[in-house]
């Protein structure tokens, strides 16, 4: 059996590379960063690679020590995470 990983977003400013996993889901698991995992140990640049995120919509930790878990409601709507 293939399995398929895809990243969600990878976000470059000069270079800089930020990897992006998405979940609508309110749990954080290990198994949500595998994508991102896979894409860091394939990637040849990897000083180029300067963070890895899971954005989700509930509690959770870090799958990961070198992968951040946040909400997604503290990136895209400030107001209602602080309200």
């Amino acid at each position: 059996m293939l399995l398929e990983l895809a990243l969600d977003s990878i976000l470059d400013q000069s270079g800089k590379l930020v990897a992006l996993e998405i979940k609508t889901g309110s749990r954080v698991r290990r198994s949500d960063a595998a994508s991102i995992r896979a894409f860091r140990d394939s990637f040849k640049e990897k000083q180029s690679l300067v963070r890895s995120v899971v954005l989700h919509a509930g509690q959770g930790r870090p799958p990961d020590t070198d992968i951040l878990a946040l909400l997604g409601a503290e990136w895209w709507c400030p107001m209602i995470a602080w309200a």
